[in-house]
This record gives C-alpha cells, structure tokens and sequence, in this order.
C-alpha cells in the first residue's frame, strides 16, 4: 500500500516483502526503498491477506488479517499526498 505520495522517488509504503518473509512499512527515495520498519514472519506467496493500513497524523499502522502487525511513527504528516497500491517486481 502506497501513502503520502509525492513523486515515483517520494512516498511511504506498508505491505508484505515475500523475498524476505517480513512485513515492512518504509518510505522511497532517490536513493531506493528503505525499510523503517520490519517483523520478520511466514508469508506465502499465492495466498490472500487482508491488509489495511492505518494513518493518524504522523503514524502508520499496518494490520494483516486483523492483527496488528507494525507502527511507525514519521517525522512529518502522512496525509498531504495521494494513496494508493503498488507492487515493485511483482
């Protein structure tokens, strides 16, 4: 899930990162994808999640299948861009 768009190079995400089996909320930049934070766990690929992520002011909470399962806090507001999904090799 895509949040807090600004450009291709400046936006924060919330989602699953199969390759390494964690749940991740980050942000991109010029410089790539960078993890802010992660909880390493089982994901399976070809299986469906509910996920929704959470905005209040400054924190993003992810929540898969009901459970919590992150929070992080950023420095400025996630509200003052667009939402959206994404997939980066998929």
């Amino acid at each position: 899930m895509i949040f807090d768009y600004q450009s291709p190079t400046d936006f924060k995400f919330a989602g699953a990162f199969v390759g390494i089996d964690a749940w991740v909320i980050g942000h991109r930049t010029a410089s790539g994808w960078l993890s802010d934070v992660t909880s390493n766990e089982t994901i399976n690929a070809l299986t469906d999640y509910g996920l929704r992520v959470r905005l209040e002011g400054d924190t993003v909470t992810l929540v898969v299948d009901g459970v919590t399962k992150l929070s992080h806090t950023f420095a400025d507001s996630l509200v003052d861009g667009a939402l959206g999904v994404g997939t980066d090799n998929a």
